[in-house]
């Protein structure tokens, strides 16, 4: 994957499935201005991205996922409703 190609997408689409070796090239674009951790998941970083907000996430060891937002309130509901995932997955 090609940087301009994920641009495209996640402008297209929202959300980008981004292999983690693509990932390892394109993290220098990523301007990080927040991180959450889930706790057993990784973290869930949000910054800025080609003139995006966006948020990364990891999907497993081989793949992440960028996801673009409108503005930081849709950010913050995601990373709440993502944590709150999380939370009821330990509580069984």
């Amino acid at each position: 994957m090609r940087y301009d190609e994920l641009i495209a997408t996640i402008e297209r689409n929202d959300v980008a499935p981004v292999p983690a070796g693509s990932w390892l090239r394109f993290k220098p674009r990523f301007f990080q201005t927040k991180a959450h951790d889930t706790g057993s998941h990784g973290k869930i970083r949000i910054g800025r991205m080609a003139g995006h907000l966006v948020a990364v996430e990891r999907v497993d060891e081989q793949m992440k996922a960028i996801r673009r937002f409108a503005d930081a309130a849709e950010a913050s509901d995601f990373v709440k409703k993502r944590l709150a995932q999380y939370d009821r997955y330990w509580d069984g």
